[in-house]
């Protein structure tokens, strides 16, 4: 078996922050959290402290939020049937979980665990059985999780909590949250796939963030957007992913089949405002595929999205129509 994994990120920042004299001060930070490389740019006269207290919130996350030992979602995990405290915070990700699986029909589903444990992608990667995957499907589920108050209850044994799919978003709009509270001019924060920026370049224009090309190298771009004050969201097929029997086995699991999405699509970019709900959404949209998924989108208030397909079509909603450029000839856009 041949595993490869990236934790560079799916989105990359074609233009950073372009600094002047006048600039009051710049910091960059690269960090390791949330099973990725986590990096800032950012500007401002307190960008120091903003960086630091940001990059004390994804350590602290990635403690309290995930699925290892000690966290509060081990604790809900391994309480079931029973009642498990979580803090605040914990209760509201998971409930906000569940809300974004209850909109996309289950497509996200934070209780995906049995299936991700199952494959352990980001671990020992193998391909499951048929019977294995069978055996595991019961408690895949978010039906089976309830929040009330600060009790996590997982109804069903078994069952597994895993908020990989959103613990990247939320964090990076508890750092909108800092960058505004010191008072940051710009910034861009990239969370492996989860770009946020902040403001506008120094200049006044926006941001352009670069869409990997799914099937080239990891400094290959399909197409650029241009974005401000707002969240860009990638799931991909490249972004980690293993080898076995000549056949690839990406991440993006398919919670009724209990296997890797399999519908022509290779890569999900969803733009919104709140980052939480982007990174759902990304997961969710991908799982659906290119027909249901984007008529989701259209309908989805404050929500855009583009879909790279196989065949080297890229779809976007609306919205986007004017702020995407095809970089790569390969690809074609699709209105």
């Amino acid at each position: 078996m041949k595993k490869r994994s990236s934790v560079v990120p799916a989105l990359t920042a074609v233009l950073s922050l372009l600094l002047c004299s006048c600039t009051p001060a710049e910091k960059t930070s690269e960090t390791f959290a949330l099973d990725t490389i986590c990096t800032q740019q950012v500007i401002g006269i307190n960008a120091d402290a903003a960086v630091s207290e940001v990059n004390e919130n994804l350590t602290r996350i990635t403690r309290e939020l995930s699925m290892n030992e000690g966290s509060y979602v081990y604790a809900a995990n391994h309480s079931a049937p029973e009642p498990a405290a979580v803090s605040d915070e914990a209760a509201r990700l998971i409930a906000e979980a569940l809300r974004y699986a209850d909109e996309t029909d289950g497509a996200f589903d934070p209780a995906i665990g049995a299936i991700s444990t199952l494959w352990d992608i980001t671990g020992s990667p193998r391909v499951p059985s048929d019977d294995e995957i069978a055996d595991a499907l019961p408690f895949t589920d978010y039906h089976n999780v309830t929040v009330s108050g600060n009790a996590v209850t997982i109804a069903k044994k078994g069952t597994l909590l895993d908020l990989g799919g959103i613990a990247k978003g939320y964090a990076a709009d508890l750092a909108v949250q800092i960058y505004q509270k010191y008072g940051v001019g710009s910034a861009i924060l990239n969370l492996g796939g989860n770009v946020c920026v902040y403001g506008k370049k120094t200049d006044g224009s926006d941001f352009r963030i670069g869409l990997r090309d799914p099937l080239g190298a990891e400094n290959e771009y399909a197409a650029i957007i241009s974005v401000s004050n707002t969240s860009v969201v990638t799931s991909g097929v490249y972004e980690r992913f293993f080898e076995s029997g000549g056949k690839t086995y990406h991440h993006l699991f398919d919670p009724k089949t209990g296997r890797p999405a399999d519908n022509g699509l290779l890569a999900v970019t969803v733009v919104c405002e709140s980052s939480a709900k982007a990174d759902a959404l990304s997961t969710a949209l991908f799982v659906m595929g290119l027909e249901k998924g984007l008529v989701f989108a259209e309908h989805e208030d404050g929500v855009e999205a583009v879909f790279i397909t196989d065949d080297r079509y890229v779809y976007v909603t609306s919205g986007l129509e004017d702020n995407i450029r095809i970089t790569d000839e390969a690809y074609t856009l699709k209105s």
